[in-house]
């Protein structure tokens, strides 16, 4: 977008990141055109946090969106919740839990339909030194647990089909 409009300076505004919606690697197909899809790492959580504090202090907002809105997206705005929200200092452990409820309650009235990947979820938790609350927070929303499982079956689909269409241009393309 900066070589089409060259002042608008898109590249400090917009940061695009790609992760499967898988929480772990699978490995697929058959010899000599095996496929691994890795799940999301510490390295998006991290460019995820650098973007959302530039644009913090430039008093900015933010739009996260994924390719259905209900997983990636929500755990990605779940743990920028969390960061703006537990910003000030020191907190125990009682306090942490307090705000990532807030936090998942938050969400929810964002994105009723929202299913947090639970490994960004844990990442965000680890990298926000949170100590489970984030990870708990949503473990134990029962709105959560039951978008959870009426989305399990269409993910698992969603994924194998895709791990079928990138082996079909591996065959096509490179063999």
């Amino acid at each position: 977008l900066d070589a089409l409009f060259p002042n608008r300076g898109w590249s400090k505004r917009q940061i695009i990141l790609n992760a499967w919606d898988i929480e772990e690697p699978i490995r697929a197909g058959k010899s000599g055109a095996e496929c691994q899809l890795d799940p999301p790492d510490m390295n998006l959580v991290d460019q995820v946090l650098n973007f959302y504090n530039q644009q913090a202090v430039a008093g900015k907002r933010l739009l996260i969106h994924c390719h259905e809105g209900k997983s990636r997206s929500t755990a990605v705005a779940l743990g920028i919740l969390y960061r703006a929200m537990s910003e000030g200092g020191d907190t125990t452990q009682d306090q942490k839990i307090l705000i990532a409820r807030k936090c998942v309650e938050q969400l929810k009235q964002i994105r009723p339909h929202a299913v947090p990947n639970s490994m960004i979820v844990r990442l965000f938790d680890e990298r926000l030194d949170a100590g489970g609350a984030l990870i708990a927070a949503v473990q134990n929303d029962s709105d959560l647990t039951l978008n959870r499982y009426h989305v399990e079956i269409k993910r698992e689909t969603y994924i194998k089909r895709n791990v079928a269409l990138g082996l079909q241009h591996l065959q096509t393309n490179h063999l």
